[in-house]
């Protein structure tokens, strides 16, 4: 027998459904006029270089294959996590953020500003964040949707909060979701990765005098996309989904060059899908 959806759920998801289409009718509006969907802010290229991202990539991927192995059990890795495999592989993202700040502040001299952050634009980026999101409900979700009638959603996290369903693990699966991951992914594929991939568009474009045919940042956001996706492979259709996803916080980001905006919408994004597992578990 299918759990029943709470009549407040389907009010709250049809209200966000009804003011997602007035985002994008306000989009539309913008794109006939010509007019940018979110205004350009110039800004200086990231400092760090195409080294300095192996280096912090070959760091998380040693911290995955550590937490991978403390997830295996008599030499194989489970196919559903327990509560403290979760635990075990958000300690190794937060160390990784740690690492990623410290690296950057001491061998580049990176600032706050370097890595996305200006408390001086707070409003205006949650403003951008909490649009953003709105306007990536419709196609994200309905795309979702549509790839679900053909084949099943397999997150990790639900999986085990469906298997187990009771108050410690929705817990901990909202904080594994709602802030670590976000947190972890958006300083990863926005800040380091994509600011990288645009200095080095930038530069080539300087040294090649090249000025098209494709717009300066759309390549960049289109390969951390493709590679944004890649990362959930195994978990269903969210590949393509999260794909489309990541196209939009790369833009948010590309336009500011400031990390709020898209980590508003990841956690909103995860939070809604959170919000759903525990009313169908409830």
């Amino acid at each position: 027998m299918q759990p029943t959806v709470p009549v407040a759920f389907e009010s709250l998801v049809s209200m966000l459904a009804l003011a997602s289409l007035g985002v994008w009718v306000g989009v539309i509006r913008r794109l006939l006029r010509r007019q940018p969907v979110v205004a350009h802010e110039p800004h200086s290229v990231v400092p760090w270089s195409g080294w300095d991202v192996v280096f912090l990539v070959a760091v998380a991927l040693a911290l995955e294959l550590t937490a991978l192995r403390g997830l295996m059990r008599d030499g194989e890795v489970p196919e559903q996590l327990s509560a403290a495999d979760v635990v075990l592989q958000s300690a190794a993202h937060l160390v990784w953020l740690a690492v990623a700040v410290a690296f950057l502040s001491a061998k580049v001299g990176a600032y706050v500003d370097d890595v996305g952050f200006d408390a001086g634009k707070l409003a205006s980026d949650l403003r951008l964040g909490g649009t953003t999101f709105l306007a990536v409900l419709l196609p994200v979700y309905g795309l979702q949707v549509l790839l679900t009638q053909l084949v099943e959603s397999e997150h990790p996290l639900a999986k085990l909060a469906k298997e187990q369903p009771n108050i410690g693990i929705l817990a901990l699966a909202t904080v594994s979701a709602v802030v670590v991951a976000p947190v972890f992914e958006e300083f990863m594929f926005r800040v380091v990765l994509q600011g990288w991939l645009e200095k080095w568009e930038t530069l080539w474009r300087e040294r090649t005098g090249t000025t098209g045919p494709v717009r300066a940042g759309i390549l960049p956001n289109v390969v951390v996309a493709a590679i944004f996706g890649l990362m959930h492979w195994g978990h269903g259709p969210d590949p393509a989904a999260l794909f489309v996803l990541s196209l939009f916080l790369g833009y948010t980001y590309q336009r500011t060059h400031r990390i709020l905006a898209p980590l508003v919408v990841h956690v909103s994004f995860n939070a809604l899908a959170v919000i759903q597992l525990w009313v169908m578990l409830a």
